[in-house]
C-alpha cells in the first residue's frame, strides 16, 4: 500500500489455507481477493461436479477469512471452457484472465521481468504476476515505470 495503488489477489485456495496471514493481509489493505481454484488443477478436464466442489471449497476458504464474498476467479494457466465458465458463472465468479504475462515466474531476475514492462504496451494491460521474490524485488520499478507512464491502477469486482 506504500505506493497507494490497486491490485487483485488471487489466491490457490489450498495454499490460503495454509498462509491465512497474505490473505488477510491483502483484505485488511483494500485489495479484492479472488479465487485462482483449489489445487491449481487443469480444470478444462474436470467435471462439472469436481468443479464446482473445487470453486465453493476455495471460495469458502477465502470468505472466511475476509468475511467478504469471493466475486473473481483466475482459472489455472488461463484454461476455461464452457462448462468450467457455466460452474463459475452459477456461483457467480467473474472469470478474469490477463493480457500481459512477463513470465515473472521463469525469469532470471527482476531486471528481465522490468524489461518486460518497458518493451510491452502499457495502456491497458491486464498483468499476470507471481508472488516470487524477484518479481517482489521488480515491483518498486515496475511501479515507477508505470506511473512515468501516466497509467493509472484498477482493480476488477
Amino acid at each position: 500500500m506504500k505506493e497507494g495503488i490497486a491490485a487483485n489477489f488471487l489466491f490457490i485456495g489450498v495454499n490460503a489455507s495454509r498462509n491465512p496471514g497474505a490473505v488477510r493481509y491483502a483484505d485488511e489493505h483494500g485489495m479484492p481477493v479472488g479465487s485462482h481454484s483449489w489445487d491449481h488443477s487443469d480444470m478444462t478436464a474436470n467435471s462439472a461436479e469436481e468443479n464446482r466442489i473445487n470453486l465453493e471449497r476455495a471460495s469458502r476458504s477465502l470468505e472466511q477469512l475476509t468475511a467478504a464474498p469471493v466475486t473473481i476467479f483466475r482459472p489455472p494457466y488461463g484454461a476455461v471452457n464452457s462448462g468450467l465458465a457455466e460452474v463459475a458463472d452459477r456461483q457467480q465468479l467473474n472469470i478474469l484472465l490477463w493480457n500481459r504475462d512477463p513470465e515473472d515466474w521463469k525469469a532470471s531476475g527482476p531486471k528481465d521481468i522490468l524489461d518486460y514492462f518497458k518493451k510491452s504496451e502499457p495502456s491497458g494491460g491486464i498483468y499476470l504476476l507471481h508472488e516470487k521474490q524477484k518479481t517482489l524485488q521488480a515491483l518498486p520499478e515496475i511501479i515507477a515505470y508505470l506511473k512515468g507512464q501516466g497509467l493509472k491502477f484498477a482493480v476488477f469486482e
